[in-house]
């Protein structure tokens, strides 16, 4: 597992203006913000010192040719942002990616051992919910539990 903080939303903004071949300059420029801050304005958001709001974000966005999603906040809210969260999930722990026909499953690696040992518990409620030995309840619970359960009396 990565023991370094990667920060998945600065280092996407880094690799994108430096795909793009912009300095941090030019790009803070290129969104607006005057020559004499453009630049420490960037790095403040490639080191996550500062997170842009989303007007900011939609502007490095475009100018970067990404999604907004790409460089926000971690959400879930649609498909396409929980997309962009697995990319930063990928980002910070390297998944494994298998393909099975028209199916893409990910995976952690066999490092993150306290995510695949949770992972492991939670699945294995999954199964008991579907053999109707648990409830749904009891599932959410053992889900946010991280894999705990304890069988509710009565």
């Amino acid at each position: 597992m990565n023991t370094k903080k990667v920060k998945p939303i600065g280092r996407t903004i880094r690799l994108c203006r430096q795909y793009n071949g912009f300095s941090q300059t030019e790009l803070g420029e290129k969104v607006g913000f005057p020559k004499n801050s453009a630049g420490i304005r960037i790095g403040q958001y490639e080191n996550e010192r500062s997170i842009a709001k989303a007007r900011i974000a939609t502007k490095l966005a475009k100018q970067l040719g990404i999604h907004k999603f790409a460089i926000s906040k971690l959400s879930i809210d649609s498909e396409l942002e929980t997309l962009h969260t697995l990319f930063k999930i990928d980002m910070v722990y390297g998944l494994n990616w298998n393909k099975n026909g028209d199916t893409v499953s990910l995976s952690f690696p066999d490092d993150c051992t306290t995510i695949n040992r949770y992972l492991k518990k939670v699945y294995e409620a999954r199964q008991a919910l579907i053999k109707g030995e648990i409830t749904y309840e009891d599932y959410v619970y053992i889900q946010n539990a991280c894999g705990t359960y304890k069988k509710k009396e009565g």
